[in-house]
Formats: C-alpha cells, structure tokens, sequence
C-alpha cells in the first residue's frame, strides 16, 4: 500500500460533538448539491444512524456521509475524499463501518475562502470504493493510495484520491472527474439542468 505524505489537519473533527454541528451547517446547501443527482429527496439522518453507519443523510435506497473540508486542504489537481480511521476511543471507524457495507455514497465538499459555502464538492459510489479494496486484497489490483491526515486528540484519517477509482466519482463540480449517473437512475432534463445550475459537471448518460 502506497501511503503519501502525511498533512495535519487544525480545524477537523474531533469528537462526534464537534463533528456534527461543523457539517451539519452546511446540510441545506449539501442537501441541494445532492438531490438532483439523486432524483430523489434526502432528509438527515438521525444521531443513530450516524454514529453506527456513517450516515449524514438518508433517501429511498440511499445512505450518504457527509465530510466538509476547509478552503486549504482542497487539491485541484487531484481530489480526495476522505474517510475517519482512528479514535482515541478505539471505537469502529468510519473506514470500518463502511468497509463493512454501511453507507451508499460520500459527499465530500471544500468550503470557499470565506469559509461560507461549500465551493468544491464530489460524490463518491461507496460500493465502487468497497469492490476496489476487495479486489486489492485478492491481488487483483495494487493496494489504493492514500494521505494519512492527523486531526487533533489522536483522531486520524484517510484522504483517497478518486483517480486511482476508475467510476466512483458520480458527479462534481472538479473538471472531468465524474462518471455517468448511477445506471437505472431516472435522468430528466429538468435535473440535470439543476445539477448544472449548482455549477457541476456531468456527463450524457
């Protein structure tokens, strides 16, 4: 396994307290990013649901985590998105719940400079990132990189880039990064026109 560079977080989670207030002020604009590439309409998951299967919001046959990120960890060139490896706690991890097959998708999102909204934003198919590691742990392919990144009080993570990932981006606002919506998703021209609106990119099934 290829770990890069390691880079130390100053304003990331620290507990399940402070984790959620930080992402969840962002949740309407979230919500509204996420919905017409859905075709469906999202709600936020209850505190249970969160804690025990990494899960910020929730639709019909959708379970979607939620991370948002400051202005000066966004990577244009190659973005990530990111998964919770360790607690001081020792409690199971972000990573183990959805390696264990919580969790349908991830948002990831950059706030701007102002730190107001969300500027830069990827959704990523779980399921892809899922069969990815098994492959790799069958030998199938090389072991996916990734950036280990050290939060405050012990809680680590884990920054992927989407690259190595062939079709796990679902849509984005980053250049050329994306793969066609989810295959039987129902995809009208009234939201992909919002999709657009919300300054993504996406691709003609």
């Amino acid at each position: 396994m290829l770990v890069l560079p390691n880079r130390v977080l100053s304003s990331e989670s620290t507990t399940y307290r402070q984790d959620r207030p930080w992402g969840d002020r962002h949740t309407p604009q979230v919500i509204a990013l996420c919905e017409p590439v859905f075709g469906v309409t999202l709600g936020v998951a209850s505190d249970e649901l969160d804690t025990l299967e990494a899960t910020d919001l929730v639709g019909p046959g959708l379970h979607v985590g939620q991370r948002i990120r400051g202005f000066k960890y966004l990577n244009l060139r190659r973005p990530e998105f990111t998964l919770r490896d360790s607690r001081p706690s020792g409690a199971k991890t972000e990573l183990e719940k959805v390696l264990s097959g919580c969790g349908t998708h991830a948002f990831n999102g950059w706030l701007t400079q102002s730190g107001d909204r969300i500027g830069h934003w990827l959704i990523a198919d779980l399921g892809v990132f899922r069969n990815e590691i098994e492959r790799a742990r069958k030998g199938l392919r090389a072991e996916p990189e990734y950036i280990p990144l050290q939060g405050p009080v012990g809680v680590g993570f884990r920054a992927y880039p989407v690259d190595q990932f062939p079709l796990i981006v679902i849509a984005s606002n980053f250049v050329k990064v994306e793969r066609p919506m989810i295959e039987g998703r129902q995809r009208t021209k009234a939201m992909r026109g919002l999709l657009r609106a919300s300054g993504a990119v996406v691709e003609e099934a």
